[in-house]
């Protein structure tokens, strides 16, 4: 009798920490998923959206090139951000599959040897439910955001990468487009100086060389233009390039000047945190080292058996 008792007792117990195995789970994930709401939040306001990339021209009526407008617009098109955005929103869509509950199993079983016999026909029918040691859920939901936290400093990245690109090359287009400007006052100033040796000359005033001489620099003002023209196009191409249109599409015209940059205040170490705290590249690396971890406490956590809950109903 007090044998009987202690193992109705026991199953008592299995099946009370049984039951309580999903509400220690959902406990421990509920950080996890106010987490993951998080992100999923910032993916769904995150630029640009999942429409297509805009085909028409960039800069509609703009006479010269903005550096917002150029970075906004490379941002837009180009389509390395939206492949880097929809990796973050796969590594956030993996994170509900790995922290769900298995399938429930419904199976049913018959005993063709009973048919007909006097006792009834003999068939099982069973529910079960399977739950994994308590942690591993856990484990799998904090490497699935770990990983999630590192495509979207990826997709920072790419989008700093782009823009700085873009920045240096509106840099560069502005020194060319000065430069042109530069040549083209050079140029009427020594066509205006070797008009006056040809006068100076004519009056007998002057010396023939003065005119050769200025024949001289007009060709090295036209070399150095040619050589101007043909960068403007380079830099032009690797501009329609971060585009993605035809090299050749035409561009507002280089900007006369350049707002001036504020300089920039703190001391080495401060910089050196700061770097730290926000460079996309490292937090990257963080999530990766945090998801290698995470899955090295999941991998000795693995040789924890595993649970399943049942019910059976006879029936004859």
């Amino acid at each position: 009798m007090k044998s009987s008792k202690w193992r109705c007792a026991a199953w008592q117990r299995r099946l009370l920490v049984a039951a309580l195995l999903p509400t220690l789970g959902g406990c421990i994930a509920a950080p996890q998923n106010t987490h993951h709401e998080i992100l999923s939040l910032a993916w769904t306001h995150s630029p640009p959206g999942d429409g297509p990339v805009p085909t028409a021209a960039p800069f509609p009526g703009a006479e010269t090139l903005s550096r917002g407008e150029l970075i906004k617009q490379v941002l837009l098109r180009n389509p390395t951000v939206q492949s880097a955005r929809q990796a973050w929103g796969e590594a956030l869509a993996r994170y509900p599959q790995v922290t769900a509950f298995a399938d429930p199993t419904l199976s049913y079983e018959s005993a063709p040897g009973t048919i007909g016999s006097e006792h009834g026909y003999g068939q099982v029918v069973r529910l079960a439910q399977r739950f994994e040691w308590p942690g591993k859920q856990t484990l799998r939901g904090a490497i699935a955001l770990a990983e999630a936290d590192g495509k979207r400093a990826d997709l920072e990245r790419v989008r700093l990468h782009l823009s700085t690109t873009a920045s240096i090359l509106y840099d560069d287009y502005f020194a060319v487009g000065r430069g042109l400007e530069i040549n083209r006052e050079n140029q009427a100033l020594v066509t205006r100086l070797r008009q006056s040796a040809d006068a100076q000359y004519a009056a007998g005033r002057g010396a023939q060389q003065h005119s050769l001489q200025a024949d001289v620099e007009l060709a090295l003002l036209e070399r150095e233009r040619l050589t101007l023209v043909a960068r403007e196009q380079i830099i032009g191409a690797q501009i329609n390039g971060l585009l993605h249109r035809s090299a050749a599409s035409k561009l507002p015209a280089a900007p006369t000047k350049l707002d001036v940059a504020t300089v920039p205040t703190g001391s080495p170490d401060q910089w050196r945190q700061h770097a730290q705290q926000h460079r996309p590249e490292l937090r990257t690396i963080a999530r990766v080292v945090e998801a290698r971890r995470r899955g090295v406490a999941l991998a000795r956590r693995a040789y924890y058996p595993d649970f399943s809950v049942g019910a059976a109903s006879l029936k004859k």
